[in-house]
């Protein structure tokens, strides 16, 4: 039986080219009561349907929607365009769908609708046929969107910038042709690209790391491309745009939304762009203003192919690309906002209605589409599926995906929307990741998504961000190795050399830099510049030269000869090294006998330590459950003292340093003054546990006492502040993969948590370290938008500092955090530029700043490979890449015993606990927020386990590592600065981990083939 040529596209909209040289094209309207297909050309070519058309004449009286609704095809002339429309009445409704045949259709051919019906916007009906409507199912879109009142379905003016009208009053009657884009047929039948689906790469979950990135801003400042290539598809798909992708190691390159898009309304009476893309002008359309000018001018077909090219690019280098799209609502807005789709096509079934004349929206943009409709479902899986099979895109993420998935106003996962993601062989097989929220009732719906989604763990952001940022920065401040003063002994060689005379702080800076170098020869030359300051000079000049040392008074002329420098500089170096071997001697002669002479004191003052210790757990246990805390806890004190029998001991050292350097004296040694506090209320009160404690030799203690290290006065170890928000529970749960969230049903495991820690939502992480508060200032609203709640901290300044202290603090905080998220259980995500440091001035919600605001700062690429930059690119890359190398991060499943469907989940894969001290937390710990340091063990098998140690407060703190492997140091966030042992190196049981870090320790099966164990 012969298939009639319209009803064979009945169930699809869209514009199919058929082998007659025309095309059918089919729309759906539920309750127009009239369509037409509109044709547009160019005036000044000849018209492909000159026989059939009636044309209207241009000074007709009769406006023209009268006459086109008297002939089947009519064709005009509009008015200051240059452009022809030809308009076709189409059959219908069939089941909601529209149909015409037109017998003449091309590539790159401008169409789109118009509708008539009722007007009465009290009821959400506004049919308009003077609006040019776009085709939803358009591949290719031209044009932009004119802030005019012929863009408005209702009678409006625009009075300096601002819309004023009554969106519920009159109808227009201006025709919105030439000030609306146009739908742009493109013909891809016979693509040979397309006679088998695209490639994918189908990267594992289980290996996947994600990088989020927009597409422009990218690489609009990328240094490497040609202008022509910056910002655009082609610039992302160049050769040294891959190879840096390459280099830092990801694997699925999540770009947003490349739909086409229009500003909305509000942004438009600004003079803003939507920089983000978050309002969706066609959903088959790419954004043409990302393609090259080139490939604009060439139209739409060319834009297409850029970006299809770009995918295939991507492919090449081992990327799968994941796309962001926004099926929640569109870029028209509120009914008072522009008619350019799907408002002017079905108002009421395209959008969620609420009271009658209201749209319901739970998305904040003004509309929501109505998944509850069939259609819609329709129209959203034909698109994903689209894009995945003729542009090549290998998953999905869906912004605001609980507005998509509400039946009868409550969110379902069992929604027919996912169900249709569920069960399509193509989309089923991609990645598909839900941002689990919307800003309707109940809209937080973390883990709620089921099989086969994953979701953006937004619990884990800010875990992340409270323990390593907001507690840290709320605590006593790291002291940082790097940043200490090197051993006082070589100050006290200044001393020497300087008797009395004063030295400023920009002199005693520059002494530093030679003498605090483990190559005091190399740094003297490398300090020596023939364009140096005087300042630098009279460092070397005070240092000695071959006439002996110089006082500071004629150390300022000498240096000031020009010829005296390289004499100087010679001179200088022969008495520096020579003076700094007799200091190192006599430091570690000195060390050895501070230990053997303090060894049979420190003795005794254990022994006296555990006695008091014993009688103060005795007294201390009568009076358990009497004593609260200041915040109504009871006192977990006595639990601690119950866990482990170190003596409660706060080391206090003298002050090392005196204000001036010409005021040092040479000691070899310091007094340790070891207080023992026999109060709980002072632990109480700063909320110390005695398991952030580790035994300290003698010889240790001689050595902090004779040269400092930075240890300042309170505990050895470090304390707590009160206003840790992290309990050891929370942080366990975020590093395992989320089980509470996401174990909820058979087969889904870790994996789909979407661990991440910054987005293109909110502070970038550099911001995140550097601003207390957001400062949205540049988007126009008063700095009202964008988010208050941020868990983030400026350590000390807000925005950019030169102090060496906040600049420690906050590139430690940064890498911690990525440590973290590196190395928890899950999928994790990074922002663009993170790896570097990029920021956007504080700004949280930059969503409408298309400028140096949001565009890469590449300027790193040409610094020092020393640079914070520099150091921070290698870090992150060595990062994922150790996690790519260890097979104990290949496994989807939970590292647990039991899954939250209450019955044993049978794995090898397991995960063990420890405190500093080698135990096992204890029920109270798990909910102790005081706890801030720990030991995470995973183990699989056969395959090689790992240790995730974690110290986030102040002082470094020693660790007991599990005795039945050797470890082997594979990353630290301290490297990041030089502290610790350095990568690679073999660590014992006891190890001193570094103030403030997180380190990822492996375990080696034989010890005998590596480097000789080292404890720091």
């Amino acid at each position: 039986m012969h298939t009639q040529k319209l009803h064979r596209y009945a169930t699809r909209p869209g514009i199919f080219f058929t082998d007659d040289g025309g095309a059918d094209i089919v729309v759906r309207s539920e309750t127009a009561e009239a369509m037409w297909l509109s044709v547009v050309e160019p005036q000044d070519q000849p018209s492909q349907f000159y026989t059939n058309a009636i044309k209207i004449p241009d000074d007709a009286d009769v406006p023209f929607v009268k006459t086109m609704r008297r002939h089947p095809i009519v064709t005009r002339c509009v008015d200051g365009h240059s452009k022809r429309e030809t308009l076709f009445r189409m059959e219908g409704p069939n089941y909601g769908l529209w149909y015409v045949h037109l017998p003449k259709a091309w590539n790159g051919m401008h169409y789109g609708f118009r509708a008539d019906g009722v007007w009465d916007p009290k009821r959400g009906l506004m049919f308009n046929p003077y609006k040019f409507l776009l085709d939803p199912y358009a591949k290719g879109i031209d044009g932009v969107t004119q802030l005019d009142p012929a863009a408005f379905s209702y009678a409006c003016t625009i009075e300096n910038g601002h819309v004023i009208g009554d969106s519920r009053g009159e109808m227009s009657k201006l025709d919105s042709l030439g000030k609306v884009p146009y739908s742009v047929a493109i013909d891809d039948r016979y693509d040979a690209d397309y006679e088998q689906d695209p490639a994918h790469p189908h990267v594992h979950w289980r290996r996947t790391v994600i990088y989020e990135l927009h597409v422009k801003g990218f690489t609009a400042n990328a240094p490497w491309l040609p202008p022509e290539l910056r910002g655009t598809y082609a610039g992302l798909a160049h050769p040294k745009t891959l190879s840096y992708l390459q280099e830092l190691g990801v694997t699925s390159i999540e770009l947003m939304p490349i739909h086409a898009k229009q500003p909305e309304l509000f942004l438009q009476e600004r003079n803003k762009p939507n920089y983000w893309g978050y309002s969706t002008l066609g959903y088959f359309a790419p954004e043409p203003s990302y393609a090259t000018k080139k490939a604009q001018q060439e139209g739409a077909m060319a834009v297409r192919r850029e970006v299809i090219d770009m995918v295939k690019a991507l492919h090449q280098a081992g990327f799968e690309v994941i796309m962001d799209v926004v099926f929640n609502h569109s870029c028209e807005g509120g009914n008072a906002d522009m008619t350019v789709c799907w408002r002017g096509l079905d108002n009421l079934s395209y959008y969620r209605q609420g009271e009658p004349g209201q749209l319901i929206d739970t998305t904040g943009c003004g509309n929501t589409f109505d998944f509850t409709d069939t259609r819609n479902v329709v129209y959203a899986v034909d698109s994903l599926k689209y894009w995945a099979k003729r542009i090549g895109i290998d998953g999905f993420r869906f912004d605001l995906a609980v507005a998509t998935a509400r039946l009868n106003g409550e969110f379902t996962p069992f929604h027919p929307f996912l169900y249709a993601l569920r069960s399509d062989k193509l989309l089923g097989n991609l990645k598909l990741i839900m941002e689990p929220w919307d800003i309707g009732p109940n809209g937080w719906r973390t883990g709620q998504f089921l099989t086969p989604f994953s979701e953006w763990n937004d619990r884990f952001r800010d875990t992340a961000r409270s323990f390593w940022i907001t507690d840290v920065a709320a605590q006593e401040p790291p002291k940082y190795k790097h940043l200490q003063p090197k051993p006082d002994a070589d100050a006290d060689d200044l001393n020497l050399n300087l008797g009395s005379g004063h030295i400023d702080a920009d002199l005693q800076a520059g002494l530093r830099r030679v003498l605090g170098r483990a190559n005091p020869e190399q740094a003297a030359r490398e300090e020596y510049d023939p364009t140096a300051t005087d300042a630098h000079l009279r460092h070397l000049a005070i240092m000695g030269n071959t006439d002996g040392p110089k006082p500071v008074s004629e150390a300022w002329s000498y240096s000031e000869d020009r010829a005296s420098r390289p004499h100087l500089v010679q001179a200088a170096q022969s008495a520096r090294v020579a003076r700094l071997q007799q200091i190192i001697e006599q430091r570690d002669h000195d060390a050895d006998q501070t230990a053997a002479a303090d060894q049979d004191t420190n003795a005794d003052q254990q022994a006296s330590i555990e006695q008091a210790s014993t009688q103060q757990k005795a007294d201390a246990q009568q009076q358990a459950g009497s004593q609260q805390s200041s915040h109504g806890q009871q006192n977990t004190d006595n639990d601690a003292d119950a866990k482990t029998q170190q003596p409660e001991v706060i080391f206090h050292l003298g002050d090392r340093h005196s204000d001036s350097i010409s005021m040092i004296t040479h000691e070899a040694t310091h007094p340790l003054s070891a207080h023992i506090n026999t109060s709980n209320s002072n632990f109480k009160d700063r909320r110390i546990r005695k398991s952030e404690y580790a035994p300290v030799s003698a010889k240790d203690a001689a050595r902090v006492a004779a040269y400092g290290h930075g240890v300042p006065n309170g505990p050895l170890h470090g304390q707590v502040s009160p206003k840790a928000s992290v309990s050891l529970q929370e942080m366990a749960t975020r590093l395992c993969g989320s089980a509470d969230l996401f174990a909820t049903n058979p087969g889904r495991g870790a994996t789909s948590s979407i661990n991440f820690v910054t987005a293109h939502d909110g502070f970038t992480l550099a911001d995140l370290v550097s601003y207390k508060n957001k400062h949205n200032e540049a988007n126009g609203e008063h700095n009202t938008d964008g988010s208050n709640s941020n868990h983030s901290a400026n350590f000390g300044v807000e925005g950019p500092s030169d102090d060496p202290q906040i600049q420690a603090a906050r590139e430690r905080a940064i890498m911690n955090v990525l440590g973290m998220l590196m190395l928890s259980l899950g999928t994790p995500m990074m922002l663009a530029g993170d790896e570097f440091g990029n920021s956007q001035q504080g700004n949280n919600n930059a969503y409408c700043l298309d400028d140096e605001t949001t565009w890469l700062d590449w300027s790193w690429l040409q610094k020092p490979q020393d640079s914070p930059e520099q150091r921070r690119m290698r870090s992150v890359s060595d990062l994922i890449a150790i996690r790519k190398m260890l097979d104990i991060y290949h496994h989807e499943d939970f590292f647990t015993r039991l899954s939250q469907l209450g019955f044993d989940k049978h794995s090898k894969s397991r995960v063990m606990w420890f405190l500093p001290d080698g135990s096992s937390p204890q029920r109270d710990d798990w909910q102790d927020k005081s706890l801030h340091a720990f030991t995470m063990r995973l183990t699989s098998g056969d395959e090689r386990s790992v240790a995730i140690v974690v110290n986030s407060g102040p002082n470094d703190l020693e660790f007991h590592l599990p005795a039945d492997c050797t470890w082997h140091l594979l990353w630290s966030s301290a490297q990041i600065h030089g502290d610790g042992p350095r990568q690679d190196s073999f660590i014992t049981t006891h190890w001193s981990i570094p103030a403030n870090s997180i380190s990822l320790l492996g375990s080696s099966a034989d010890p005998r083939s590596m480097p000789t164990p080292i404890s720091n």
